[in-house]
């Protein structure tokens, strides 16, 4: 969880206290405690944005390369044009469902989202892949292409990756390559 939080949502908070306790005497502890459960979860949730060779690496270590016949610089390449590699996007669609994390995974059929029961068929929570940590997310990935026709699930790789030479995306992230900068 990371310590800094933006000077707005500081003022915001002492104000709002201070206001809690010249108004609500009796109840200004509870605010305040309130205001600080709030700012725990406002920072706990902070984006985080991976570079491309640190994704690489991860996906690697993660047995991405070649999952279901298709390369790592297709999974990086799929991420960068669903995400651009934030751990935290999410996009709502036209027919209410959202798509959460670097991989855009749909809470329709393959997250569980609230309360509603939506199919949930990678069996966790949307929340759950939008967090630093790639597991969960990475795992879904894994069912998604098992499970549907590969990658054309994501337009973002059926359009910008599908066909093309995915090496690049690679290249630079181990010792000895030539960085690319992209």
């Amino acid at each position: 969880m990371s310590e800094k939080q933006s000077p707005d949502f500081t003022a915001t908070a002492k104000s709002a206290m201070k206001l809690a306790g010249t108004i609500l005497p009796a109840s200004g502890m509870k605010v305040a405690g309130v205001l600080t459960l709030l700012g725990f979860l406002v920072t706990a949730t902070e984006s985080k944005v991976y570079t491309r060779c640190k994704l690489a690496k991860i996906f690697s270590r993660a047995g991405l390369d070649n999952y279901g016949g298709f390369s790592l610089g297709n999974w990086i390449c799929m991420a960068y044009y669903e995400s651009h590699y934030n751990t935290t996007a999410q996009t709502i669609l036209e027919d209410g469902s959202v798509d959460y994390g670097i991989f855009q995974i749909n809470s329709f059929t393959w997250c569980r989202h609230a309360k509603l029961q939506e199919k949930n068929h990678c069996h966790v929570a949307c929340s759950a892949l939008v967090t630093d940590d790639l597991t969960d997310a990475i795992i879904c990935a894994k069912k998604i292409v098992k499970e549907t026709e590969g990658m054309n699930y994501w337009q973002g790789w059926k359009k910008n990756c599908e066909g093309k030479d995915v090496s690049e995306w690679k290249k630079g992230c181990w010792r000895g390559e030539t960085k690319l900068y992209f």
